[in-house]
């Protein structure tokens, strides 16, 4: 093989001797090129890792919050649920006396939960039979004189009556304790207050049969199930939306 040196002299100094390549070395280069991007396209055997991944979607923990471990540890499993469906820390709440009075006989949400985390979870069509479309603000109930109410009285007889309301027909939901119990109730946004409620009927005895009591402090927690199709077949169908009661003092082993 031959090579051609040139040189140059300058004023300066002595230029560098440059080698031209004869065509014999471009085709080895080439050569080597097209092996290099042949090998690149080349099939790697995968070998799986011996184990699972026991793990839960980032999509489905509540920021911000921890996740109690018996919600997807027996919770969800006793329910016949997925345990990596989506479950939304709603709100936290001490237990007042009128969600446990027998006038009232409603759970009432904090509305900033609602708001913020309970509102995504449904429909329109949802939202609207929960009357929920549009928030209310909370409007404190006014406190009475006791000559108004006296002077009310009287003319009632002695008997003070209610002012009945719109009839609120609701969202149907499930309402359920940390131990599994579950009673359909209704969800909706009262007219006269703004608050947003649980009701229905048994409501009481639920909540007595749960044991909670008056300044208990709970966490509430909502999932649901959402329909998923796989090749044209249903995999699992929708689900009401399940309202979880949890009571925050209280541990309860997977």
């Amino acid at each position: 093989m031959t090579t051609i040196v040139g040189t140059i002299d300058r004023l300066a100094g002595r230029k560098r001797p440059q080698a031209i390549a004869l065509p014999g070395q471009h085709a080895k280069r080439a050569t080597k090129k097209i092996n290099v991007s042949a090998n690149a396209g080349a099939l790697v055997p995968f070998m799986a890792p011996p184990y699972c991944i026991d793990a839960v979607p980032l999509a489905a923990v509540a920021p911000g919050r921890a996740e109690p471990s018996w919600i997807r540890a027996r919770l969800l499993r006793e329910l016949g649920f997925r345990a990596d469906m989506e479950v939304r820390f709603i709100a936290q709440k001490a237990v007042t006396n009128t969600d446990l009075d027998t006038q009232q006989s409603r759970f009432r949400i904090p509305n900033d939960g609602v708001q913020h985390r309970l509102r995504g979870m449904l429909s329109n069509a949802e939202l609207e039979a929960a009357n929920l479309l549009h928030l209310k603000a909370l409007w404190p109930r006014p406190r009475k004189q006791p000559a108004m109410i006296q002077a009310r009285q009287g003319e009632q007889g002695g008997k003070r009556t209610r002012q009945k309301g719109r009839d609120h027909v609701g969202l149907p939901m499930v309402l359920v304790d940390a131990r599994g119990r579950t009673k359909e109730m209704k969800l909706t946004q009262w007219d006269s207050s703004g608050s947003t409620v649980v009701h229905g009927d048994g409501y009481l005895e639920f909540m007595r049969q749960c044991g909670y009591e008056p300044e208990d402090v709970v966490e509430i927690w909502a999932f649901r199930e959402k329909p998923f199709r796989l090749f044209g077949v249903n995999m699992c169908a929708e689900s009401p939306l399940h309202v979880v009661i949890a009571n925050k003092e209280k541990q309860f082993a997977p």
